[in-house]
């Protein structure tokens, strides 16, 4: 058992919103696993940085999520081989991966899009309407305050 904050008697921050994120990704999992789809719940999420901007860098995709680029390229590689995607080498710069949505990512576009309206329901659904509100203000606090310290080190 990890063990509480000396200040206050509670868990350190970061446990509780690592929590969040753990239950909040297997709930993620479950819904896509329904689907019977030959994807996964971080394939998914990769689907979700190209619904936003279609023809980035695998490095790009990499960035956003703040993870290791061998692991977005194994992810990658999943989706294409599920015909999710296309990658191909930039016509510019041969070193670098562009990634493409095919016709059938298009297609599932508002499926994906209803997914994440429903987990995001989920989540409101066990708070008050002043708490959602709280809660968005100070997690939005945290995140540009944590950006910074980042950006600084």
């Amino acid at each position: 058992m990890m063990k509480k904050d000396e200040t206050n008697g509670q868990e350190p921050l970061g446990r509780y919103l690592g929590r969040v994120h753990r239950n909040h990704f297997a709930l993620l999992e479950k819904k896509v696993r329904n689907l019977n789809i030959p994807i996964s719940a971080s394939q998914f999420m990769l689907l979700h940085a190209l619904y936003k901007n279609d023809g980035v860098s695998q490095h790009e995709i990499a960035e956003f999520f703040k993870v290791d680029k061998a692991a977005v390229t194994r992810g990658l590689k999943k989706l294409e081989k599920a015909s999710f995607v296309r990658r191909q080498k930039d016509k510019d710069d041969g070193r670098k991966i562009v990634v493409h949505l095919t016709e059938k990512a298009l297609d599932f576009q508002s499926c994906h899009r209803d997914i994440l309206g429903e987990l995001d329901a989920i989540m409101k659904s066990v708070l008050e309407e002043y708490e959602k509100k709280e809660l968005i203000r100070l997690l939005e606090k945290l995140e540009q305050g944590l950006a910074r310290l980042s950006a600084e080190e």
